[in-house]
């Protein structure tokens, strides 16, 4: 049951902070600020709250921050990766090449020794 004395509201309990969260149990009393206990002890700070709560934005904040920051790096390593996949794919043309060429005169040089032979030279 809750009512209102002197200024405070009284609820039915004490002021526990359990896993966090705040239980109420015989003789608790809150102010817009404060929660007492029947002593006039503050148990829990709502500045407290607002202080982790300002907490947690600036959390957010740098993971979003960090968020951005991972996308761009992102971006710039897809680009250095499709610039180095069309530099690999311009090597393996010039190496297709290169072995064609190759290819090409190692036919040439047997033909040669086949004609050489042929003359009994």
């Amino acid at each position: 049951m809750n009512r209102l004395q002197g200024g405070y509201l009284q609820l039915a309990g004490r002021a526990d902070l359990q896993n966090g969260r705040e239980v109420c149990r015989k003789d608790c009393f809150r102010t817009d600020a404060n929660v007492f206990t029947g002593k006039g002890e503050p148990v829990m700070d709502i500045g407290m709250e607002v202080d982790q709560f300002e907490l947690l934005e600036q959390k957010i904040d740098r993971l979003i921050g960090t968020i951005q920051s991972l996308k761009r790096e992102n971006e710039s390593l897809s680009e250095k990766l499709q610039i180095q996949e069309e530099k690999l794919a311009d090597v393996n043309e010039q190496l297709e090449n290169l072995r064609a060429s190759r290819d090409n005169a190692k036919a040439r040089i047997i033909s040669l020794l086949d004609k050489i032979e042929q003359i009994g030279l």
